[in-house]
């Protein structure tokens, strides 16, 4: 799992690229752990790159936004195919979790 970080004022985007799966859930443990510490509370997670996602890597966004929240902050994700969508919905994780099209919508929504 590859994971870039860029900030658009007080806005933080993570971009993803790869599998979030079990063993590769580090990077974005240590991306939201870096991100709180500086007080970067307003997140986006991009995943376009992403192409295989389970549930252990459901669970890292799940605990992301919950820290985020806790912090007082919103976390979203944006372009997310088909097959992650479906797993959101079975977990539940769809109906409180913002999901745009694209970075832009992300950006005025934030």
């Amino acid at each position: 799992m590859i994971v870039k970080k860029k900030h658009v004022d007080d806005i933080s985007i993570i971009e993803l690229d790869g599998m979030l799966t079990l063993g590769s859930e580090t990077p974005l443990e240590e991306a939201f752990k870096e991100l709180h510490d500086l007080g970067r509370i307003k997140i986006i997670i991009d995943l376009l790159k992403v192409k295989y996602i389970d549930s252990m890597g459901v669970g890292q966004i799940a605990a992301g936004m919950k820290r985020v929240r806790d912090a007082g902050g919103e976390l979203v994700l944006v372009r997310v195919n088909d097959r992650i969508i479906s797993l959101l919905e079975m977990t539940g994780l769809k109906s409180i979790l913002p999901i745009f099209n694209s970075v832009e919508e992300a950006l005025k929504a934030l």
